[in-house]
């Protein structure tokens, strides 16, 4: 079984991955590595996100004085 569940008519997964890794850019066919990957973004982008939040409301704070 499949580790993604799509439904959609561009569903492509990373050869060589036996279905276990949408295709990517990176060509990374493991799911494990994919996974990995995947796990140690996250906070990354979590993070960038928050900072770019607080950003945007400081600099609104700054204009509004």
């Amino acid at each position: 079984m499949s580790k993604y569940a799509l439904n959609s008519a561009e569903e492509r997964y990373q050869p060589g991955s036996g279905d276990q890794a949408l295709a990517n850019k990176l060509g990374i066919a493991d799911a494990e590595e994919m996974g990995a990957l995947e796990s140690g973004l996250l906070p990354l982008l979590t993070a960038f996100h928050f900072f770019l939040m607080v950003s945007r409301s400081s600099f609104s704070l700054v204009l509004m004085n």
